[in-house]
C-alpha cells in the first residue's frame, strides 16, 4: 500500500473516492493525481518521493512484463513457422493451414481452409491477427489409433 492509498477508498457505486474531499472518479490513478494536486500538504516531501518512486518501479515493471510476453510469443509462434496449424478463433471458427509469417501482431496462413459456423472456404493466403486467436496447435499426425500391446 503505498501513502497516497490511505486517501482513496472505493464506494457503494464502484467509483474510487478522495477522502479528504469526497471526489470521485472511475479510475484510481485519478484520483491519486487529484490528492497530490488538490490536497499536496497532505504529503509530507519524503512521503511524496517515496511515492515517486514507487510509481517508477511500478511502471519498469508493467515494461518488463510486456517485453517478456512479447518476446514469448513470438518465441512460440517462430517454433510453428512451415508447420501446418490449426487455429481457433474467437468468434467460433477454425482455420488451417501452413504458417509462413508472424509479426507482432499478425500470423499469416498460406492454402488455408477457414470453417466457419455456417460456410467452408480456401483461400491462398489468410492473414490473422493475433487478438482474434483462442488457441494454435498442430494437428495430430496420424487419426490411427495406438495399438496396445499386451
Amino acid at each position: 500500500m503505498t501513502n497516497l492509498e490511505r486517501f482513496i477508498k472505493k464506494n457503494e457505486a464502484g467509483l474510487w473516492e478522495c477522502n479528504i474531499c469526497g471526489f470521485t472518479a472511475m479510475s484510481k490513478k485519478v484520483i491519486k493525481q487529484h490528492i497530490k494536486t488538490a490536497h499536496p500538504d497532505v504529503l509530507s516531501q519524503k512521503e511524496e518521493q517515496k511515492e515517486q518512486k514507487h510509481d517508477k518501479e511500478k511502471k519498469n515493471k508493467e515494461r518488463k512484463d510486456k517485453r517478456v510476453q512479447k518476446a514469448w510469443n513470438s518465441i512460440e509462434f517462430e517454433l510453428l513457422i512451415n508447420k501446418t496449424v490449426v487455429v481457433v478463433l474467437k468468434n467460433g471458427s477454425i482455420v488451417e493451414g501452413k504458417l509462413t509469417r508472424e509479426s507482432a501482431y499478425n500470423i499469416v496462413l498460406e492454402n488455408a481452409t477457414i470453417r466457419g459456423l455456417k460456410h467452408v472456404a480456401k483461400v491462398e493466403y489468410l492473414i490473422i491477427n493475433k487478438a482474434n486467436i483462442a488457441l494454435i496447435h498442430t494437428p495430430p499426425t496420424s487419426l490411427e489409433p495406438v495399438s496396445e500391446s499386451e
